[in-house]
């Protein structure tokens, strides 16, 4: 099945792999670029037109696969029966809600910076309202 990519400014939906594409890892650019600037091109491609490229789709399947997981866990976590057995200092139960917690953090942190160092306008990315609503969201982890 063939679904046409729909965007709405900040936020990309993804398509399945309906097509044979170009990678977008292999962007052509100007002999005097840095090796520096090419790969920050190329990841920059990835992450904005996710269905351009393999790596952009798997990279955008992570991303969706960890804000699933991060709205489940939450879920989860305000469960009045799993609540009690989370709390509990030392249980199985704790450990797997701090290893599920650290683990999205970590990659939302990453995706954060990742980003910022491949935009070209720095203050227009931290001043999007997606970017700074992210921001807010792991900050009381750190």
């Amino acid at each position: 099945a063939v679904v046409s990519t729909q965007s709405t400014g900040y936020f990309r939906m993804m398509t399945v792999f309906e097509k044979d594409e170009e990678d977008c890892m292999t962007v052509i650019w100007e002999k005097t670029e840095s090796l520096l600037t090419r790969y920050r091109k190329k990841i920059e491609m990835a992450l904005e037109s996710p269905n351009e490229c393999y790596a952009g789709k798997i990279y955008g399947w992570c991303d969706l696969f960890f804000i699933v997981f991060s709205v489940f866990a939450m879920i989860l976590e305000t469960n009045p029966v799993i609540k009690p057995l989370i709390e509990a200092e030392g249980s199985i139960e704790a450990q797997i809600s701090a290893i599920a917690e650290t683990t999205t953090v970590a990659f939302f942190t990453f995706d954060i910076i990742l980003r910022l160092s491949v935009t070209d306008n720095r203050i227009s990315f931290i001043r999007h309202p997606a970017t700074l609503l992210d921001i807010v969201t792991i900050a009381p982890f750190y």
